[in-house]
């Protein structure tokens, strides 16, 4: 796998093999409360939007604890979840 200036792995030509073959319209980051407040995970999460020219969409998970996340959302949600997620 390559990797980047900083020795990191380089996931963007795999996103982008995504991407290509499935046309999306955008990229959720749907972290959790902690992973929300990581500055370095969020700035990443930009990046890679960048990278393979798609908008970021940073939805607002409708549980707030610290810690929540997507899966908590769905707990809470119930049948409605899917109406949320979709709405993103």
């Amino acid at each position: 796998m390559k990797r980047d200036k900083k020795g990191h792995r380089d996931l963007v030509p795999g996103f982008a093999r995504v991407v290509a073959a499935n046309n999306p319209k955008g990229i959720a980051f749907v972290g959790d409360a902690d992973t929300a407040l990581i500055p370095d995970f969020s700035k990443a999460m930009v990046r890679l939007a960048k990278a393979i020219k798609l908008p970021l969409i940073l939805p607002s998970i409708p549980v707030d604890e610290r810690g929540k996340g997507i899966d908590d959302c769905r707990a809470e949600l119930k049948d409605e979840f899917d109406r949320w997620f979709d709405g993103l």
